[in-house]
């Protein structure tokens, strides 16, 4: 037991029966958590009430494509994804990021046991793209280098020589989102005017 716990413990007043400890055994939850191996967490991006029902029926039609997905509410604005094969959660993953009604679709892997109350969302990825670079500078170096000032490098949009001509520079950027979004950044690039 940690020490918020223990704390917590002693401010109760218990009969003896009321503090002995249950202990269960890991092999009676091996069958749920190997059910529960390629699930997803995910919440609305919002503080307003909102239609749960069109919002779990939504995902459901966006995720199912062929494979099997079952949705259930886990907690307050909190659902879980269960989908029937890892290249399928990978894939929904892969295609982040989504939405509902206007607001944010905020995703969450998870590997270990975690109860409802302790599940924070505080990065998701975006795709953001860079205009303006000269065109030899469009390469994968540059493009993470550029990711590294904005959160945590995902991906350069660039064939495997590295060199991203194009119009833009397109890059997948893991986003602290507790933090207001950057709007701009200036680039200096040595040796251009």
């Amino acid at each position: 037991m940690d020490a918020a716990m223990e704390e917590l413990w002693n401010k109760f007043t218990l009969s003896d029966e009321e503090k002995c400890v249950l202990s269960v055994n890991s092999q009676v939850v091996a069958r749920s958590k190997e059910q529960a191996q390629f699930s997803l967490l995910f919440r609305l991006q919002t503080n307003r009430d909102f239609n749960k029902e069109a919002f779990k029926f939504t995902i459901q039609q966006l995720w199912r494509g062929s494979h099997r997905i079952t949705i259930k509410e886990v907690g307050n604005n909190l659902f879980l994804a269960i989908f029937g094969t890892e290249e399928h959660m990978n894939d929904i993953l892969d295609k982040s990021l989504w939405s509902f009604d206007k607001r944010l679709v905020l995703l969450k892997c998870f590997t270990s046991d975690v109860s409802s109350e302790n599940v924070t969302f505080q990065r998701s990825p975006f795709w953001i793209q860079v205009f303006n670079i000269p065109i030899k500078s469009m390469n994968s170096t540059i493009g993470n280098y550029i990711a590294n000032e904005i959160g945590i490098p995902l991906l350069v949009d660039a064939p495997t020589s590295g060199l991203a001509w194009g119009p833009f520079l397109r890059i997948r950027v893991d986003v602290d989102i507790t933090k207001p979004l950057m709007r701009g950044k200036m680039i200096h690039i040595e040796g251009m005017e």
